[in-house]
């Protein structure tokens, strides 16, 4: 049994199926589906009047735990391409709660996700690498060039410098 709303006497526009799962333009699979038809735009749109941030989506895993936590996934054609995915490094309590995000995309001849890169809880940031050492970690074993800089203009250099209040050099390279 389910709920159908129709929009015009014959075609059916929103549907609750008896689970509670609400499909819009479908019949629902999960909690909720929305499904649009031909190049019209498919989605959910939110809008507010905040004067600071408003989260859009907030997802929340009620499942408590060390790398427990939530994600967002993309599909084409039925089949995985890219995720992001944030989990938690320990339980979360009160005013602790340490997580890291991964970025992950699809590989070449699978559909299988694989990480591409991490922001720890410390706002390290690995490429190629789950455990970054530094703020920038950047790892390939497959290449020795494992960055490439490029400058449109006749001038590019790469400059290194001390923040400190009593070193004020400066390196550049290029």
């Amino acid at each position: 049994t389910y709920i159908g709303f129709e929009v015009d006497g014959a075609n059916e526009a929103m549907r609750i199926d008896s689970s509670g799962r609400v499909g819009i333009g479908c019949l629902p699979s999960t909690a909720l589906e929305v499904t649009g038809n031909g190049d019209a735009e498919t989605g959910i749109t939110t809008t507010h009047s905040r004067s600071g941030v408003g989260f859009t989506l907030s997802l929340d895993n009620t499942n408590n735990g060390t790398n427990k936590g939530s994600g967002i996934k993309w599909k084409s054609g039925g089949f995985d391409t890219g995720a992001i995915i944030t989990r938690s490094d320990a339980v979360a309590a009160s005013g602790d709660a340490p997580a890291y995000m991964t970025f992950h995309t699809s590989t070449n001849g699978s559909e299988d996700l694989a990480e591409r890169m991490r922001i720890d809880s410390s706002g390290r940031v690995g490429i190629g690498t789950s455990s970054p050492n530094e703020a920038l970690h950047v790892y390939s074993a497959a290449t020795n060039v494992l960055a490439n800089f490029e400058s449109g203009d006749a001038k590019a250099f790469i400059s290194f410098k001390d923040n400190s209040t009593t070193n004020t050099d400066t390196v550049f390279l290029g």
